[in-house]
């Protein structure tokens, strides 16, 4: 059994399109990411920013890329996406039939890292698979 699946996320309205978050090993690090920006203050407002970009993305708005955009990265097998406020980042996948699932949330202080540990993530997926995706 695969150490990835998927969970529906409840931060966005019913849309076409489904929003997930990834769980490794039964924790979501899209959800430790959100209680530390919270404890830390500050910015738990731009959290909030980029859920309300990924309902509109969700609900097939077209946005510019200062808000979301398609990440070009060689040799990967899915589209990666980022969404992004001020000064956080998530990052997600597209996976056909199912939706957008967000794998990380970084600070735009920390992009060159968090884009290094993006790609291994999204390798290890690749080969590992994600254990309920068709039914999350």
């Amino acid at each position: 059994m695969s150490k990835f699946s998927i969970r529906l996320s409840d931060k966005i309205s019913p849309a076409p399109i489904k929003l997930f978050k990834l769980v490794t090993n039964k924790t979501c690090q899209i959800d430790d990411f959100e209680a530390r920006i919270c404890r830390e203050g500050g910015l738990d407002r731009e959290v909030d920013k980029i859920y309300a970009v990924l309902d509109k993305v969700c609900n097939l708005k077209m946005l510019p890329k200062t808000m979301f955009r398609l990440i070009q990265l060689r040799d990967l097998p899915y589209q990666l996406y980022e969404a992004k406020s001020a000064n956080l980042r998530f990052y997600l996948i597209k996976l056909e039939k199912t939706g957008k699932v967000i794998l990380l949330g970084g600070r735009k202080s920390n992009q060159k890292a968090d884009l290094k540990s993006l790609v291994k993530l999204v390798k290890n997926i690749h080969f590992e698979g994600i254990s309920n995706i068709n039914n999350p």
